[in-house]
């Protein structure tokens, strides 16, 4: 990690991170720390990418999150908007 540490988000019990890593096959765009003891569960991009893209409705879902994880985050810390 370069420069300091950002807080972005708070996340919520059972949200998911990484995703759009998973979807286009890159390097993830940021990096997670927990605050609290917390269970982590993982998937390969393997499985999770026939997972989602394997119905209409769940790539739809995929999608319209990503759009809006990139749209809110701007290169250099922060928000958009």
């Amino acid at each position: 990690m370069s420069g300091p540490a950002l807080v972005w988000r708070h996340l919520d019990c059972g949200v998911g991170v990484g995703e759009i890593a998973l979807i286009r096959g890159t390097p993830r765009t940021a990096t997670v720390r927990a605050r609290t003891p917390m269970m982590l569960y993982s998937l390969e991009r393997r499985h999770f990418v026939p997972a989602v893209s394997g119905y209409a409705s769940s790539a739809h879902e995929v999608e319209t999150l990503m759009l809006d994880r990139l749209g809110a985050y701007t290169p250099g810390g922060g928000l958009a908007g």
